[in-house]
């Protein structure tokens, strides 16, 4: 016997076994639909951020107080510089920075879209994305 023909006859045997097939094929596409119901309704909320902002105009606090109404997150502290951010992160004071850039106001008088960073801890994805998406 080569080892095709073996090959052959074991993918018949397994193929023909019913408690196998069930649990390679049934248990994946079961296993795939049950195990994501329970975190289903689950949304991170009230996520503890950090703002430094470089502008502090009318309009940049008035964006704050935009990011601090919105379910998703919380403006907990304002911070000086981005660098101190990073230890608060990872002492877990916060989950995330957003960090509004000197030129704000003058970009949005002039049409342009000013570019607003966003970090966070990016080992809970859940949490990483809430603070990208808010």
């Amino acid at each position: 016997m080569n080892w095709r023909d073996l090959f052959l006859q074991e993918l018949k045997a397994l193929f023909s076994n019913p408690a196998v097939v069930f649990t390679v094929f049934g248990g994946i596409v079961i296993y795939s639909l049950l195990y994501p119901l329970p975190y289903q309704n689950q949304l991170p909320r009230e996520l503890r951020v950090a703002v430094v902002d470089h502008d502090n105009s009318q309009q940049s606090r008035t964006f704050v107080r935009m990011l601090n109404a919105t379910p998703q997150l919380a403006i907990t502290e304002q911070l000086g510089a981005e660098h101190e951010a990073s230890s608060k992160i990872a002492a877990g004071d916060i989950e995330g920075v957003v960090v509004i850039p000197e030129h704000f106001y003058r970009d949005l008088l002039l049409g342009k879209s000013p570019v607003v960073s966003v970090g966070g801890d990016a080992s809970f994805f859940l949490t990483y994305g809430t603070m990208r998406k808010a």
